[in-house]
């Protein structure tokens, strides 16, 4: 599908697009939910210099290299989340890292094979990252950045798609010394949760801060000194307006929340306005795999990953009208999500924002090829059209 299926709206500079045969659809929607990064949080300075952030600090320390961070660029980020298979953000940190590890110096390699044998699993992530520093530390930091890392990594993006890990471990360059590599996995130790793998728990300190992440995991960061985190510069992207004209249009209890964050960090970022979407319609996808790690319960973590239709699912259990259901999303898992949740149940409609995005061009042209409903700059622009949906003035 191109644009030239789509009516071309201008909201005040700004460009939306309905498909053609879209509007009596629309006019079907009882129910809106929403993403949160891209379309409620501008998160572009959070997450994705937490990614940067932890790779660069990760390079340094146990790869002995060093990586600015600048060199992990938001288009290497966005060309791994375009693929459908990297909504996680940690997936595309271990990825990375793993791609560095193929680069490093032979005598670095040497130490891991060595590593491979002493360094357990089990252990916390702190306590294997100190093991592995105290081997290595009698090599160096090369003064010399990875050359031309960020086109390297652009290339490897490309060969992504929705399998996620699994498509880039298959184009990975090989490593000759089987046993390093099983000793820089068992430093790493993903997937796994905070406190236990290197990645997730170095990540979320970057990104909470010391005071967020003691609360959320209830014990301290250790990696990092007291820091404010990543977070705090997040803002809100949707407004109080916004809320009020979709509270006339469908009702406060029919609107909520399918994000792939937590709770503690949507309610940091949105304040008050969180209370403004029904608890029963929300669901925070970092909390369920939090629990889920805590049971033990590995089917269950496979269900909480984006794009898999279960979250969408779940949550549609709870709506209380019948009629179409609205997901706002700003990525290609939000569009194969709900392309799989309407296999099982046949009432998702895909809304795209690309106003908060690396390249905005890029992700209209997605969301039109892969035949998005609607597409817009903002969420704030939502209310506006569907009062023209509604007033049949499209």
């Amino acid at each position: 599908m191109t644009l030239d299926n789509y009516l071309h709206l201008d909201m005040d500079g700004k460009e939306a697009y309905i498909r053609k045969d879209s509007i009596d659809p629309l006019r079907e929607v009882t129910t809106v939910l929403f993403d949160c990064d891209g379309v409620l949080i501008d998160a572009r300075e959070s997450y994705n210099r937490s990614i940067s952030r932890t790779i660069s600090h990760l390079s340094r320390e146990i790869l002995k290299t060093h990586l600015p961070e600048d060199e992990i660029t938001d288009k290497v980020i966005h060309g791994f989340r375009k693929s459908g298979g990297f909504n996680n953000d940690w997936d595309t940190t271990y990825v990375i890292l793993l791609y560095l590890f193929t680069k490093i110096p032979k005598k670095v390699v040497d130490i891991y094979s060595k590593l491979s044998n002493r360094v357990g699993t089990q252990r916390g992530a702190y306590k294997r990252v100190s093991e592995a520093k105290k081997m290595l530390s009698g090599v160096k930091v090369s003064d010399e950045s990875f050359l031309n890392i960020s086109k390297n990594l652009l290339k490897l993006s490309e060969k992504a798609d929705s399998r996620g890990i699994v498509s880039i471990l298959e184009v990975l360059p090989k490593i000759n010394d089987g046993r390093a590599l099983a000793g820089f996995k068992k430093v790493m130790a993903y997937p796994d949760k905070v406190g236990a793998s290197t990645i997730t728990t170095l990540f979320e300190e970057f990104f909470l801060g010391s005071d967020l992440f003691s609360e959320k995991y209830g014990f301290p960061s250790e990696f990092l000194d007291k820091f404010p985190g990543l977070v705090s510069r997040e803002v809100p992207i949707v407004t109080e307006d916004t809320m009020d004209i979709l509270a006339e249009i469908f009702e406060r209890s029919n609107f909520g929340i399918v994000s792939g964050r937590s709770l503690l960090t949507a309610e940091f970022t949105l304040g008050s306005l969180l209370n403004r979407f029904n608890t029963d319609l929300t669901l925070f996808i970092d909390d369920e795999i939090s629990s889920a790690y805590n049971r033990g319960d590995t089917e269950k973590l496979v269900k909480l990953r984006k794009p898999h239709p279960y979250i969408l699912l779940k949550v549609e259990e709870n709506t209380l009208q019948s009629g179409r259901i609205l997901y706002i999303g700003d990525s290609m898992e939000d569009l194969i999500m709900v392309e799989q949740s309407n296999h099982f149940m046949d009432r998702f409609i895909a809304a795209g924002v690309y106003g908060y995005s690396h390249n905005p061009k890029e992700l209209v042209k997605m969301f039109t090829e892969s035949e998005a409903y609607l597409i817009v700059e903002s969420v704030n622009d939502i209310p506006i059209l569907f009062e023209k949906i509604m007033r049949e003035k499209l």
